[in-house]
């Protein structure tokens, strides 16, 4: 099984670290590479959704939320 979780603090992932190695559980510290904003949009791309031809966006509306 992975688990995959996100610690922005490093004391915290020592401290989880520490209570993972008891049990015996495997930690690795990936980096996270950033990405461009060409390869962002073409990897949005694949969730593309068609919209109806009569589908107007109400920023106000959205904005009210």
């Amino acid at each position: 099984m992975t688990v995959i979780f996100q610690v922005d603090n490093a004391s915290e992932l020592e401290e989880i670290s520490q209570w993972l190695s008891k049990r015996k559980i495997l930690v690795h510290n990936k980096p996270v590479k950033k990405i461009g904003a060409a390869a962002f949009v073409k990897k949005l791309r694949r969730y593309q959704v068609a919209l109806p031809n009569d589908y107007r966006f109400n920023r106000d509306e959205a904005n009210e939320r």
